[in-house]
């Protein structure tokens, strides 16, 4: 039996966690979503979630990493899922 898609990307938060650990608005949630400034992940029951995979502490804060969001703005065509399963595919080779 395969995995489902959200224990490949696991951990989530919600769209709530997100927002406080990143001290951000409602309204500038959603343009850093648009935008893919914050990878989100659309679930089939309407609700948002956000891979941890793309944050990191820095100097206490929590925020994207930088490359990361470089990486998710380059792809604007492909799926977040997508996106979110790349992020946490192990490459060896890469260390």
């Amino acid at each position: 039996m395969e995995p489902d898609l959200t224990d490949v990307v696991a951990p989530l938060w919600s769209a709530e966690h997100t927002r406080q650990a990143l001290g951000l608005s409602h309204h500038a949630m959603t343009e850093h979503r648009k935008t893919r400034a914050l990878l989100a992940v659309h679930t089939s029951d309407g609700d948002w979630f956000y891979p941890v995979a793309q944050f990191e502490k820095h100097d206490g804060k929590i925020q994207v990493n930088v490359a990361l969001r470089e990486f998710m703005t380059a792809l604007p065509d492909r799926d977040p899922w997508t996106i979110s399963v790349l992020l946490r595919t192990p490459a060896p080779e890469l260390d």
